[in-house]
């Protein structure tokens, strides 16, 4: 070093010194910056370890360890607390049990349900604000329906073409009455209906021929129109009487829905117990909602068959076809897997109708053994059909119902079946009635037979769900 430079030396080692600690310390910080990830990323492993095993430990307590059958309505939870991978884990289990009847094919394929309401102005002030229930023999009421229709099903490729609507004896359709309050069916307002003559009852038709409406499914359509009733000619009031009127909707390909004589007004003092051609209504109900996947049940049905109509009615056939999925017919004859039993088909004839919420699903009071019905299955639907002929003690097809309000007036209906489901879904049972009516002359023309007038419907309903699972697993901090 020359001797001019000497003091140089100690400035350089001051700035090497000063740049090596800068140099370091950013250094260090890097490395515990690296171990402290990698601790974070392992803990965020193992808790990741924890919630997946806890996840395969709910499913596997579905399966086999009888979770299941500690969850029996929709909503139902179970909660474990467990310590997996080294990690608190929470595991719960929800039990989703949901009848979804816009999910199943009737037995018929398209369905549109069709229901009715009414409201009355029983002052004449033509406000619908009273029911329709006891209403004064007086002139000048009116009553409001409103028909809803339902598509029910998700075969939505037939078009609707017809609306007919059948009005009790004593009411008029007001002419311009009819509108579709909240805009769902336009085209019932555009269509001028026309007046179907030959029966002493008015039947009006809506006819969309021309340009078919199509439901989209689970797709509600409704209108409404008002009715006077008329007062009687010699009196100059409503004859008092029970009321009921009927809706029939004709479909691009069958069926023929029809909702049944419903919807009672009931004019005092002295009204008939049931409706004029009122049919049989047919409701069912069966013992258990839900059926768990891999599990063999034993399903009990009730159906009431009870007659609405003001005279005795002669029911010739019971058709009740099962929910798809593996139910089988099951009795002493047709018997379950080994392990579980079933009672005959049975019947008995009462006054009151079987009533879930109060009811018995195996008290077997008063009921006969029926006869075995006939079986079909069809491989396309996965449906089993049975059919009964009811017989009466003569042993001829049919037997006597008496009139709506009589002992005897309800033909109550009881048989099982057994399922082991393998997936899961909402399974529904539909039963099919013939009986003896008169067919007005009135549809004759509309290409409707008396076996289409008299046949009863009972509705996909009396559903049994086989649930699905929510599993959901928590560890750590998430």
């Amino acid at each position: 070093m020359r001797a001019g430079e000497r003091g140089y030396a100690l400035i350089l080692v001051l700035i090497f010194l000063a740049v090596g600690s800068a140099s370091l310390v950013p250094t260090f910080r890097l490395a515990y910056s690296a171990f402290n990830s990698q601790r974070i990323q392992h803990d965020a492993l193992q808790q990741q370890y924890a919630r997946d095993a806890g996840a395969e430990w709910g499913i596997w307590q579905l399966l086999y360890g009888g979770a299941s059958a500690l969850m029996a309505e929709d909503g139902d939870e179970l909660t474990f607390n467990l310590v997996l991978n080294g990690v608190e884990t929470d595991v719960v289990l929800r039990l989703q049990a949901i009848l979804r009847e816009g999910e199943v094919l009737g037995a018929e394929g398209n369905k549109i349900r069709v229901t009715t309401t009414v409201v009355c102005a029983e002052d004449g002030d033509a406000v619908f604000d009273d029911d329709c229930l006891t209403l004064p023999r007086i002139a000048g009421l009116q009553a409001k329906f409103t028909v809803f229709l339902e598509q029910v099903s998700p075969d939505t490729s037939a078009g609707l073409i017809k609306v007919i609507e059948e009005l009790p004896t004593k009411f008029a359709m007001v002419p311009g009455s009819v509108v579709s309050a909240d805009g769902s069916f336009p085209e019932i307002e555009t269509t001028t209906p026309t007046d179907i003559l030959g029966s002493e009852d008015e039947f009006w038709k809506w006819d969309f021929s021309a340009s078919p409406i199509i439901f989209q499914p689970g797709e509600v359509k409704q209108f409404t129109f008002t009715a006077d009733i008329l007062a009687d000619p010699v009196e100059g009031i409503p004859n008092s009487g029970r009321y009921c009127n009927d809706v029939w909707l004709w479909l691009e390909d069958p069926p023929i829905e029809r909702i049944g004589k419903s919807t009672d007004v009931i004019v005092l003092p002295n009204p008939p117990d049931g409706c004029k051609g009122g049919g049989f209504l047919v409701n069912k109900h069966i013992s258990q909602f839900v059926a768990i996947p891999g599990q063999t049940h034993v399903v009990t049905y009730i159906a009431n068959v009870e007659n609405l109509s003001d005279n005795q009615q002669k029911l010739f056939e019971v058709k009740d076809v099962l929910p798809a999925g593996g139910f089988i017919f099951c009795s002493p004859t047709s018997p379950p897997p080994v392990g579980f039993s079933c009672d005959p088909p049975k019947f008995k004839q009462v006054d009151e109708p079987f009533d879930p919420e109060t009811g018995d699903f195996n008290d077997l009071t008063g009921f006969t053994d029926w006869v075995e019905p006939a079986q079909t299955y069809d491989a396309g639907t996965d449906r089993w059909t049975l059919v009964w002929i009811p017989v009466d003690e003569e042993g001829n097809p049919g037997v006597n119902v008496k009139k709506y309000g009589s002992s005897d007036d309800i033909f109550m209906v009881r048989f099982q079946t057994h399922v082991t489901p393998v997936g899961s879904g909402s399974f529904y049972n539909e039963i099919f009635i013939d009986a003896n009516c008169t067919l007005p002359n009135s549809l004759k023309d509309e290409g409707i037979t008396t076996s289409d007038y008299c046949a009863i419907y009972s509705w996909p309903t009396g559903g049994v769900v086989v649930p699905t699972y929510d599993v959901s697993s928590k560890a750590g901090v998430t």
